[in-house]
């Protein structure tokens, strides 16, 4: 969880467009999703 956060920082830092921080949220939300929902199939 720590490692996400610290992603998530530099991200930030690096990304001073806020829209591809937006997509990359996003994308970390999807992963999530399609995780949990693979495992709610198995």
């Amino acid at each position: 969880l720590k490692q996400a956060n610290n992603q998530i920082a530099d991200a930030f830092r690096a990304s001073k467009n806020n829209q591809a921080l937006k997509a990359y949220v996003e994308g970390i939300k999807r992963n999530m999703e399609i995780k949990v929902n693979k495992d709610l199939i198995s």
